[in-house]
């Protein structure tokens, strides 16, 4: 059995104080060891004369991944249990090219990603969605004037590393939203099980889109040639 020390803040404030929890005659779990991770913060300390408990909030950026409710908490044993997981959803300021951010969950029907950026490049850009298997399930490429095509969108998918097309938007295309050194909104929402939309500075871009693979096999995007991304949030929605 745990006890605590008797010089506990009982202010109701959640203060964590110098508390100890002590067996029968040792030390057993302090405050300062509890196993809090960067991503996180404890919201809220329990106290009774038998437990000690924390109610664990994801920081800014992160979102906590799972069912379980987000805790922290000293065994009798006098080990803590961590029940919580914060997984990092949105990046700011400058995001690195190339590189595939990991989703923080799996994404269903209802799902949506959204990015704010600025084409740096007069001839494209491309956002790619990757799955586990090393496929491209999505390639958003906008091509401003590349291989002879202006002011066209490719919307295309690789599967075991080939480039197959989904469809090309107009060319050129009359509704064309993006522009070098221009900031754009991008938002791309799951509509189905393989189904998906696209939204630019709150517009519908691209209706209906259907992929040759599940929405849900999607684990990571990735920012290629020239955009700088000022801001990414893989789980607006």
């Amino acid at each position: 059995m745990c006890y605590l020390h008797p010089v506990l803040d009982t202010s109701g404030s959640g203060t964590p104080g110098d508390v100890i929890v002590y067996s029968d005659s040792d030390p057993v779990c302090k405050l300062e060891d509890a196993p809090i991770l960067n991503d996180a913060d404890v919201a809220t300390w329990h106290r009774s004369l038998t437990s000690l408990k924390g109610d664990v909030t994801c920081k800014t950026d992160f979102m906590h991944v799972g069912d379980d409710t987000p805790i922290v908490r000293c065994l009798a044993t006098g080990q803590w249990e961590t029940s919580y997981s914060c997984k990092q959803r949105m990046w700011r300021n400058e995001i690195s090219r190339d590189y595939k951010f990991l989703l923080p969950d799996t994404p269903s029907a209802g799902w949506s990603a959204c990015f704010i950026g600025v084409p740096s490049d007069e001839t494209q850009f491309a956002i790619h969605f990757w799955d586990s298997s090393g496929n491209i399930v999505l390639q958003v490429n906008p091509r401003f004037d590349h291989g002879g095509l202006r002011k066209v969108t490719f919307l295309s998918y690789m599967l075991q590393g080939g480039w197959r097309n989904y469809e090309i938007l107009a060319d050129p295309d009359p509704t064309f939203p993006f522009a070098k050194g221009q900031q754009f909104n991008l938002t791309a929402t799951a509509t189905g099980s393989r189904s998906l939309e696209l939204y630019v500075d709150g517009n519908v871009y691209a209706a209906n889109v259907t992929l040759r693979l599940d929405i849900n096999t999607i684990t990571n995007i990735e920012m290629v040639v020239d955009v700088r991304m000022s801001f990414m949030d893989l789980w607006c929605g």
